[in-house]
């Protein structure tokens, strides 16, 4: 079992950024979304967000930043916009309105989206990669590391994102504009397109070897900061709260299963919610255990009698036993 140490949000901030030490952090946009997003681990003034949003959620290594409507609060988050949450833009460029939360990714080796409907390109198809399903755009740009482009489509179900990949980051054959929406092809070139070693105007091998170096280093920074040992959880001490503490969800008496009050840097709602086995009614002090993520009573208080898994009132003991007949 661990033992907790519960750690400030300050902490993480002054861990180095590997990534952003080396190479400046290069935004792109993800999505509008017209509901607020919940959940959000990290959530401040955006006068306390040093350098801007994504600069500040950049510096801390979290994959997202969150901007709130009229700009008044930051939120940083490694859990990125669903398809479900996607909501319509006000342009073919990502651009959300007042009333809209801005979501953007602020280290990443794409860049700007251009939305479009009806395109096509004259590369290779037997030089593209996909289509496949992912949960975010994050999963998206991995899957394309080795690739020029990136496209991805919100469904329209809310679902998922259809994620292909292009070798060809410029050649575009016909295409016209179109909103950003679910079901519009949201298209992420590389940020070195259109950098050459040769001088055609045609990426070079390079190309792939910068962008896939600049992935390892982020994803090595990813792991050198990971908040917890092992199969750890950084649970949250409370709801709204920026500190957390590791702890065993799989054997933690007070968090059976998962954390109580929600997990560090996971969105509200995704990630299993825990079980205080202490608090289980009938259950008498030291009558119970966790043991592989579920409370296991075997000794209950006076006028209580174990019942299945449960400490029932002696009175409806018979009536549980009758049900299971």
């Amino acid at each position: 079992m661990f033992s907790r140490l519960s750690v400030s949000l300050a902490l993480v901030a002054v861990l180095p950024s590997l990534v952003s030490a080396i190479f400046p952090a290069a935004e792109s946009y993800a999505a509008c979304l017209d509901a607020a997003p919940t959940g959000l681990p990290v959530l401040v003034p955006i006068a306390d967000a040093t350098g801007g949003c994504s600069t500040y959620c950049a510096n801390m290594n979290w994959r997202y930043a969150y901007l709130s409507p009229g700009s008044t609060q930051c939120g940083c988050s490694n859990v990125g916009p669903t398809a479900a949450e996607y909501s319509t833009a006000t342009d073919a460029f990502m651009g959300c309105t007042a009333a809209q939360w801005d979501v953007r990714i602020p280290l990443t080796t794409f860049g700007v989206p251009t939305c479009y409907s009806g395109y096509t390109t004259t590369s290779d198809p037997t030089l593209r990669l996909g289509p496949t399903t992912v949960a975010d755009h994050s999963q998206c740009f991995r899957f394309c590391l080795n690739y020029d482009a990136a496209t991805l489509v919100p469904s329209t179900s809310g679902t998922g994102y259809s994620c292909t990949c292009d070798r060809d980051a410029g050649d575009v054959a016909s295409a016209d504009q179109a909103t950003c929406a679910k079901g519009v092809l949201a298209r992420y070139a590389g940020h070195s397109a259109g950098q050459t070693v040769d001088g055609t105007g045609a990426p070079g091998p390079s190309t792939f070897v910068k962008r896939q170096q600049r992935e390892q280093l982020r994803l090595a920074a990813e792991k050198e900061q990971k908040l917890c040992p092992d199969e750890g959880k950084a649970c949250l001490v409370a709801q709204g709260k920026e500190s957390w503490e590791c702890m065993d969800t799989q054997s933690d008496l007070e968090s059976c299963g998962g954390c109580m009050n929600g997990e560090f840097g996971v969105l509200s709602g995704t990630s299993s919610v825990g079980v205080d086995c202490t608090a289980l009614p009938g259950v008498s002090m030291g009558g119970v255990t966790c043991t592989h993520g579920q409370c296991a009573i075997w000794a209950c208080d006076p006028g209580f009698k174990l019942s299945g898994r449960e400490c029932v009132p002696v009175k409806n003991v018979k009536r549980a036993l009758d049900r299971q007949e």
